[in-house]
């Protein structure tokens, strides 16, 4: 298992330098992050006002559970790569 552990933190270390390196890369990596967070949230809105329910819930929660499955989503992005 430790041999699993150091190949995994050798490529994650690699994978931030490479990250860092390009200072472009990086803010054009953030502001497409954020676009794609602010156009989900224009979508959901939208199809909140023009659905009288999502299967019952209400707007705050359905940003809400948008919102964790990007936390559950992000974090695993994390560990994996």
């Amino acid at each position: 298992m430790r041999k699993y552990w150091v190949i995994w933190w050798r490529t994650a270390l690699a994978s931030i330098q490479s990250s860092l390196v390009h200072r472009w890369g990086a803010g054009f990596f953030l502001a497409g992050k954020l676009l794609r967070f602010g156009l989900f949230l224009v979508f959901l809105r939208t199809l909140h006002q023009q659905l009288d329910g999502l299967a019952g819930y209400d707007f705050d929660q359905l940003v809400t559970f948008f919102l964790m499955f990007n936390w559950f989503d992000l974090v695993g992005q994390i560990l994996f790569r």
